[in-house]
């Protein structure tokens, strides 16, 4: 069977798309988003995945709203599409553009009692802080560690330091 031209762009794994749908798919997503509408942003960015399966920015948008269904709904269900997310992520972008996705991959393994991981998540963010120059974030990640270490309770950091967790919009 022979393989149909592709009229648009082709990824390295055989994918076709049409870059300017997926633009218009990517921008629906953000103003869906910016509008709090969680699960219409969701669609959208599914979406592009489909046609373009290594689409950093959906990877990255589409953790972002599971990060606010959990954070703000309250809505923990989506917890390990959040994960695959960040994964995602990491695996499609330079970690050291995205940093504060090991932070956000650590609060979520925190949150479902996975302490080990958590930690390692810490400290790599806590790795690539330093080389960012974040020390207000890096101090946070650390006092963190500290705490899960001793199986204490609390954050130990301000609220400013915490919405770290919510830069999605940066």
């Amino acid at each position: 069977m022979a393989k149909s031209k592709c009229i648009g762009k082709e990824n390295p794994r055989g994918f076709c798309y049409r870059t300017g749908e997926i633009l218009s798919l990517l921008r629906e997503a953000k103003i869906a988003s910016s509008q709090r509408q969680s699960h219409e942003a969701l669609f959208f960015y599914d979406e592009v995945i489909k046609q373009d399966p290594e689409n950093k920015a959906a990877w990255w948008g589409k953790g972002c709203e599971y990060l606010y269904l959990r954070v703000h709904d309250n809505i923990k269900q989506y917890i390990k599409d959040e994960l695959k997310c960040y994964e995602m992520t990491l695996h499609l972008n330079d970690e050291k553009d995205y940093y504060f996705t090991w932070f956000e991959k650590a609060v979520v393994h925190e949150e479902v009692g996975q302490i080990a991981e958590a930690i390692l998540c810490y400290e790599r963010f806590i790795e690539l802080c330093d080389e960012a120059d974040r020390d207000d974030l890096e101090d946070c990640a650390r006092r963190r560690v500290i705490k899960l270490s001793e199986n204490r309770v609390g954050w130990g950091c301000s609220n400013e330091v915490l919405i770290c967790a919510v830069i999605c919009d940066a």
